[in-house]
This record gives C-alpha cells, sequence and structure tokens, in this order.
C-alpha cells in the first residue's frame, strides 16, 4: 500500500510540474494579462486566496486559469493579500504585463 502511495504522489507532483511550466510558457508568451482575487475562509477557519490569471495572446486569444490557492497564515489583511499574490506573480515572471487587478470589492 504504501509503495502505491508513492508512486501516486510522485505521478501527481510531475503532473503539477508540467502543468506550471505549461502555465509559465504562456504568460511568457502573453501580451498582457490580468489577475482575479478571491478571499475565503474554508471549514477549519483557513483564510485563503484564490488567484486566477487571464492571459491575451498575440492573436487575441484569451485563457483563464486558476494559479494558485494560497492560504494566509495570519489575516486576510490587504498587505496578506498583496503579499501572496506578488510571491505568485513573480513566480511567473512579476507585474510587468499586467494590465487588471480585480477583486471582489474587498479594500
Amino acid at each position: 500500500m504504501k509503495e502505491y502511495n508513492i508512486q501516486f504522489l510522485g505521478r501527481t507532483a510531475e503532473i503539477s510540474k508540467q502543468l506550471e511550466a505549461q502555465l509559465s510558457k504562456e504568460i511568457a508568451q502573453s501580451k498582457y494579462f490580468s489577475v482575479t482575487l478571491d478571499e475565503s475562509t474554508d471549514i477549519t477557519d483557513v483564510c485563503q486566496v484564490l488567484i486566477f490569471i487571464k492571459t491575451v495572446d498575440e492573436q487575441i486569444s484569451i485563457k483563464e486559469e486558476l494559479i494558485d490557492l494560497v492560504p494566509l497564515p495570519t489575516s486576510a489583511k490587504g498587505s496578506d493579500i498583496y503579499s501572496a499574490l506578488d510571491s505568485v506573480v513573480e513566480k511567473y515572471g512579476g507585474f510587468s504585463k499586467c494590465s487588471y487587478i480585480v477583486t471582489d470589492g474587498a479594500k
């Protein structure tokens, strides 16, 4: 049973790496992107930020993906949400192509 779990986790990690590489390529090839944030609290009272990205390429092809779900260890203050967003966006090349950041109206 343990061997099966190790193989499953290894395969899951490999799929995750491939999807992340594909997303990195799409973001690098995009002309612009926008980010949408949604903060929520799960049933264990952990605050989380869902970060979606929408890319637009040279052919005006639009794609939208969930790029990360980041748990917030302390609170859901604006500075905590920005830190989570900044770390995720920097992993994909930074804000240089970012045209919009959209929230649900929270400050």
